[in-house]
């Protein structure tokens, strides 16, 4: 990725949670890191290797929280309308929702 700038929306690797990114906002850069602030507020120092851009978009693989529930369940991204989401999950359900309320495994992290 290209060196990230102030407000950038980014995919975010979570440190305490190896092989799990998240959306967030890049809220500060210096010295080698960028500081991020992701969707649910938790913020952490990263290297420009533990950002992706955020590029989301219909046939994305995700993890949906359902029904912004305490669980992530793995789907795909549908439709995307403005900053909503459709994620058709994996056992049949669905539902519209927020790019917040998703994560990435490393596997299914976009190109670019």
């Amino acid at each position: 990725m290209m060196a990230p700038s102030l407000g950038d929306r980014v995919l975010a690797y979570w440190p305490a949670e190896a092989g799990w990114w998240y959306p967030a906002t890049v809220i500060g850069t210096g010295e080698g890191q960028t500081l991020v602030q992701y969707d649910d507020g938790d913020r952490a120092p990263l290297t420009d290797d533990q950002l992706r851009p955020l590029r989301l978009g219909t046939g994305s693989r995700v993890y949906g929280r359902w029904q912004a529930g305490q669980y992530y369940y793995p789907g795909q991204i549908t439709q995307t309308t403005g900053s909503a989401i459709h994620v058709g999950y994996d056992d049949g359900d669905e539902e519209w929702t927020t790019v917040g309320m998703v994560r990435i495994q490393q596997d299914d992290l976009p190109l670019g």
